[in-house]
């Protein structure tokens, strides 16, 4: 072999490379033994060298069941392996490899790259996310050539690794998710087998141990062996050396061998090409370099080599009983061009296509396979709370629904789906034992799935609805919620509608859709949580309307049934509707507790509680005569009993917000109560008796509010829109005491409240429900505090400044809660005396007996907590506090036992 190689001038030097075949033993002359080198020279090892080709969309590898070892996998693992990317392809969004647990969780996977150009390595699943590092990387990195590849994890560091071509190419912390249960494992697509990799794959090793930089370094060029220092942590290794057939051995002694699928291609590393298994050796090039005249020849020979076209798999289904199951593999060729002829510069100009055998014709099978029909049914939509910045605390929020309208389909197995996408749900069904108002005979889909503004009424149709015979009443519940907003109209999400029902063309119920999300229960939320929404808010359940069709139509008649809602060129309605048929109802007189309103401390209310004045409570009509009046009990329990009149007009079924005027402004207070647990029963529905007790009575736990000094300030900062802005101060009757006047942009305010004792409400207020603070507008920040103003100025209250439209503080003021306690004396004695002393000292009132049992009345006291002092002759003594509560000339009376 002679190669030429030129110098700077007109001189050329000849260089002469001897080299004679190995002959008898005798080695070639090309290399020389020259064993004082200080740099070893590399010579390849020829071995036959195949790499495994991936394709399209249907080629994988699949290794077969579990991986043997893989239990192992846990804390570390090493994923290694050559690829060269398809350039004419890559980067696309598929898959090098990913391995799942039997649960279908992802373990590990690598997308190499995505289609952003991005590798992702993901290792590690805690049955609800995995562990995941990523970097963006250039197109040389992924395509076009062959590149080294390692990823490793080890939880004990809390870090995953990415390694190119030897070389730290990323690396991420706090990684603790482990690896364990690996069942399935695929090379060149997911774990479904489907988003296959297009390019080249080879050398896959897996290793249950994290390993370090430089053994990757040290190994990546050649064959593991016995050698490697882990190689007892070898789990699999494919080398795709087989070039042909469909499956590939595991070069471990695991034998894990695994089945090839779509026929991946085989390809070769071909003289320039090959690049491992290169090894050291102290022989050097025997080269001679003569310097003369020469005369150069150009001499060639022509080899002829062939490659074979890669086979197509095709699976066939022919049997149209068993229309699923395959009946035959044919292993075909596509048929294709050959004998190209090429211009001068290289370019193809014509070819000779290669004549097909046989030609296929695919065509459509039709058949049919019993199937299980799934009617879906919606029971409630909740839209979860803007997370940024939020926490639901370590129990959690709870939301309740009644569901008792869809009790036919509650029954025997069911299937049931709960987004379950962000926040963990605890879903829990309770069963109550009892007579229902009235039966459920029936629930019908009639409108379900997500409905343009611009088609809904083409696309909503309406319907010609057969109704049961055996039915005695109708509804229709609604449940609509608007969606997408950025557009000129901010439709469907923002923009204003109303929504209307018709029954035989006439508008019998209408509402408008949108839904005040300032008063949400849940806030303040990260987000723009307090937007007005079309019928829903974030943390909320999506508003049902519940419209009652009985008083137009007719059991067993046909009757035309439509939804309409005005139109837009934007956004759509997410819209289940459904029918629901009542057999007749089970009682002609009953009234029902539905809901304790406050007191009440359930997280759904606190911006109702807690309460000292009036008690909330929702009553229904659960009979079919019209309610006019009740007797509603409620009180602390085990405490005094207050009674409440109620009259109205409440028609069938329908529902209505009491507020109990109590005639103690502090029913609360009682010494007899067992504990804060409020108890209302509903009596003597129009003066008759109630035909279903168990739906009488309800109760709730409830907290006290904070009872204040007096004197009290409220220090109030403005934001830079104050027109928004109110305050105002009202006592147990409702009545205004004091309110906010003309406020200045950005300005501070100190009002100082004197109050007498009693109970009290203060409402800071923003008429456009953003709050004095949030971030999603320009109104700048403003503040509200609550402080004694006794001189020490200590802070009672700091109001959130994101409230949405309202935030309220009920407090008392000279209202202890106290418990009376009886003192059974043995000490005897037949007189004695009593005082009566006010808290701060300023007067004192006094009485002493004799002999008997007797009482003293005492006028014109004050309004005023006192202290009560009863003592006998013989020095027994027993103290209790009382409060009087109202100006004018009150008066108390004493009444002293001689046994005390």
């Amino acid at each position: 072999m002679v190669t030429i190689l030129k110098m700077v001038g007109s001189r050329k030097f000849i260089q002469e490379i001897h080299h004679f075949p190995v002959l008898a033993g005798i080695p070639s002359a090309l290399l020389i033994h020259s064993p004082g080198m200080v740099l070893p020279m590399w010579w390849w090892k020829f071995v036959t060298t195949m790499t495994f080709r991936v394709r399209t969309t249907h080629y994988w590898q699949k290794i077969r069941g579990s991986i043997p070892g893989c239990s192992a996998v846990s804390d570390e693992i090493t994923i290694s392996f050559w690829q060269y990317g398809d350039p004419a392809i890559q980067p696309q969004s598929d898959y090098l490899f990913e391995g799942y647990d039997a649960n279908g969780y992802r373990v590990v996977n690598a997308h190499l790259p995505w289609g952003n150009g991005t590798v992702y390595w993901d290792a590690g699943n805690d049955n609800s996310s995995y562990d995941r590092i990523l970097k963006a990387a250039n197109t040389g990195d992924y395509e076009g050539q062959w590149n080294h590849w390692a990823f490793t994890k080890d939880i004990s560091m809390g870090q995953m690794r990415m390694y190119l071509n030897g070389a730290l190419f990323n690396l991420g912390g706090g990684k603790s998710k482990d690896m364990a249960g690996i069942s399935q494992f695929k090379i060149g697509s997911n774990a479904p087998g489907t988003n296959s990799y297009d390019g080249y794959i080879d050398e896959f090793r897996i290793w249950d141990t994290a390993l370090d930089q430089t053994t990757i370094q040290d190994w990546m060029y050649k064959d593991v062996d016995v050698t490697h220092p882990d190689y007892a942590n070898l789990i699999s290794y494919y080398q795709f050396n087989e070039g042909s057939g469909n499956t590939t051995a595991d070069a471990t002694s695991s034998g894990n061998d695994a089945s090839l699928f779509g026929l991946p291609g085989w390809g070769n590393h071909d003289g320039c090409a090959l690049m491992r298994n290169f090894q050291v050796t102290m022989l050097r090039p025997n080269v001679i370099f003569e310097q003369g005249v020469y005369v150069s020849t150009v001499d060639s020979v022509l080899i002829v080599d062939s490659v074979e076209q890669e086979q197509v798999q095709l699976i066939l289904y022919t049997d149209s009983m068993n229309a699923t199951t395959a009946t035959d593999t044919l292993y075909v060729w596509n048929s294709y061009y050959s004998n190209y002829v090429y211009d001068s510069n290289g370019n193809a100009i014509d070819s000779t296509l290669v004549t097909p055998d046989n030609t296929l014709y695919l065509d459509q099978l039709e058949y049919y396979d019993v199937y299980e029909v799934v009617e879906e049914f919606e029971l409630g939509r909740f839209i979860t709370p803007y997370g940024n910045g939020l926490s639901l605390g370590n129990d959690g929020w709870t939301w309740i629904y009644d569901v008792s309208d869809y009790r036919t389909l509650l029954h025997d197995t069911v299937h049931l789906a709960a987004g379950n996408w962000q926040e963990y749900l605890d879903l829990k069904f309770l069963m109550i034992e009892g007579t229902p108002p009235r039966e459920v005979l029936n629930v019908e889909n009639l409108w379900r799935g997500n409905y343009y503004l611009a088609t809904i009424d083409s696309t909503m149709a309406p319907w010609n609805v057969g109704l049961d015979p055996n039915a005695d009443m109708f509804k229709l519940k609604t449940r609509a919620s608007g969606h997408h907003w950025d557009n000129a109209t901010n439709c469907a999400e923002f923009c204003y509608k109303i929504h209307n029902v018709d029954v035989e063309d006439s508008a019998i119920y209408s509402w408008q859709i949108i839904n005040e999300c300032g008063m949400n229960p849940l806030y303040p939320q990260g987000g723009t949580w307090l937007s007005r929404r079309a019928g829903w808010c974030p943390g909320m359940p999506v508003v049902t309307q519940n419209v009652d069709l009985t008083p137009y139509v007719t059991p067993g008649d046909s009757v035309y049934l439509d939804y309409d809602s005005q139109t837009d060129q934007y956004g759509y309605y997410i819209m289940r509707v459904h029918l629901i048929s009542y057999d007749e109802a089970n009682f002609t007189l009953d009234a029902g507790m539905e809901e304790i309103i406050s007191p009440n401390n359930w997280e759904i209310q606190n911006r109702n509680n807690p309460i000292c004045d009036n008690p909330v409570i929702v009553i229904r009509n659960t009979g079919t005569t019209t309610l006019t009046s009740l007797d509603i009990e409620y009180g602390v329990q085990g405490g005094a009993i207050q009674t409440y009149q109620w009259t109205g007009s409440l028609p069938a079924f329908e529902t209505e917000q009491v507020i109990l005027s109590s005639v103690n402004d502090c029913w609360y207070i009682d010494g007899n109560s067992e504990s804060n647990v409020f108890v209302v029963s509903l009596l003597n529905p129009n003066g008759g008796v109630d035909e279903y007790a168990p739906n009488n009575t309800a109760k709730s736990e409830f907290d006290v509010p904070p009872m204040y000094d007096n004197s009290i300030y409220l220090m109030l900062t403005t934001n830079s829109f104050p027109n928004e802005t109110s305050y105002q101060l009202e006592d147990e009757s409702g009545t205004i005491i004091y309110q906010s006047g003309g406020l200045s942009p950005n300005t501070m305010y100190r009002d100082t409240f004197d109050l007498a004792p009693g109970c009290y409400s203060l409402f800071i207020n923003d008429s456009d429900c953003d709050g004095l603070s949030w971030w999603a507008n320009s109104d700048g920040s403003g503040s509200a505090r609550i402080y004694t103003a006794d001189g020490s100025n200590q802070l009672l209250k700091n109001f959130e400044g994101d409230f949405g439209c309202q935030i309220a503080q009920r407090f008392t003021v000279g209202m202890p809660v106290f418990t009376v306690a009886t003192t059974d004396a043995t000490c005897g004695g037949l007189g004695g005396s009593a005082t009566v002393t006010t808290v701060d000292q300023t007067a004192t009132y006094s009485y002493a007996w004799s002999n008997s049992i007797t009482n003293s009345t005492i006028t014109n006291v004050a309004a005023g907590i006192y202290t009560v002092t009863v003592t006998s002759s013989n020095g027994c003594a027993n103290v209790e506090q009382v409060m009087i509560d109202d100006a004018g000339a009150p008066s108390t009376s004493i009444v002293a036992y001689s046994d005390v």
